[in-house]
């Protein structure tokens, strides 16, 4: 169980899930979320699609900003998504990172604090 807000967390996985998805034509995409040592949780949602350089992983935060997308071809989306996600993280007071090879994939981690499981009644 995760120690946040459980609709915003969502949503964050959720916009990743949809980038995921977006950006990769075949491979794999996978959603994982394991138990840390220092009582947090590790969600990661990867994928094996086109990935971004180096130089360009910060742009990915900036509103409407899409790197593959210059011509803004809105059936390729808006460039609201990692937006609200590099938001959410941030009013949430959770830790993300993103690692991300061109032609390899992306990985994206976020760090959640572990809550106390509650006894069912």
């Amino acid at each position: 169980m995760a120690d946040t807000d459980p609709v915003l967390l969502e949503i964050i996985i959720r916009n990743l899930v949809a980038n995921a998805f977006r950006h990769i034509q075949a491979g794999e995409i996978w959603i994982t979320c394991k138990k840390q040592i220092n009582n947090t949780l590790a969600i990661e949602v990867g994928d094996t699609g086109i990935g971004i350089h180096k130089d360009n992983h910060e742009l990915i935060f900036d509103l409407n900003r899409q790197i593959n997308n210059p011509e803004r071809d809105l059936s390729k989306g808006f460039g609201f998504g990692l937006s609200i996600v590099q938001k959410l993280t941030n009013i949430l007071d959770l830790e993300l990172a993103i690692d991300s090879k061109l032609n390899f994939g992306t990985r994206s981690i976020g760090t959640v604090p572990e809550g106390k499981k509650i006894a069912e009644v």
